[in-house]
């Protein structure tokens, strides 16, 4: 059986049930929809307008370069924000995922180099600040990741810088309020740190000079 539905002036509009029709109700939903929706059932014949899926997408991103050289004293055992590079980002929706990468480089100044560096990255929302990855286990630091390749002043040279490099760290934004963003490092002794330069900067090409960033993106879960 058909239902045909003529144009106004021309051409026509015609559905067809199958020959073994069954008894099949469909209620069409009460407004147009939007561009690009598509109907779709819910199993029981209630048909509603519906945007294709966005999972995997890129919805934003956001960076941050820090291109000055300086020093920041870092205290023992705590995990430090970075001087200088920040980064904030409002998520669209709270079950999306955040990808935080980072490159931090620079060279310790402590006479007796400070070992087990570990770094991580920090999230402030609405003025609470919280460090992400696994916390210390007893004496053991906790981190994201090692700091790769580095000396200190007074220990083997004081001209070769170290880094700590995360590239795409997942988690679930949880909110939608904006979150600031914030590679930490973490020493097992106080020291000076100098960012972006090695511990003597000397002018030679034996000490080098680089920048440290940060970038994070929101992606559709």
């Amino acid at each position: 059986m058909t239902i045909r539905l003529n144009g106004q002036t021309s051409g026509y509009v015609e559905l067809e049930a199958p020959d073994a029709a069954g008894s099949n109700t469909l209620v069409l939903p009460t407004g147009n929809g939007s561009s690009g929706q598509y109907l779709q059932t819910n199993g029981s014949g209630t048909l509603s307008w519906q945007s294709i899926g966005e999972t995997g997408k890129v919805l934003q991103m956001q960076s941050s370069i820090k291109t000055t050289a300086e020093n920041q004293s870092i205290p023992s055992g705590v995990h430090t924000d970075i001087t200088g590079i920040s980064v904030d980002l409002t998520p669209s929706n709270a079950n999306n995922i955040i990808y935080v990468s980072y490159s931090v480089t620079g060279e310790n100044h402590a006479s007796a180099a400070p070992w087990n560096i570990v770094g991580s990255f920090s999230t402030t929302i609405g003025g609470t600040r919280t460090v992400r990855g696994p916390a210390d286990v007893s004496n053991r630091p906790g981190g994201i990741i090692h700091w790769v390749d580095s000396y200190g002043s007074g220990g083997d040279n004081s001209s070769t810088m170290g880094a700590l490099h995360m590239v795409n760290y997942p988690f679930t934004a949880g909110t939608t309020n904006t979150i600031t963003f914030k590679p930490t490092i973490r020493f097992n002794a106080a020291a000076s740190f100098g960012i972006n330069r090695t511990a003597n900067d000397g002018d030679s090409s034996d000490y080098e000079r680089t920048h440290s960033w940060i970038t994070v993106m929101e992606v559709a879960a």
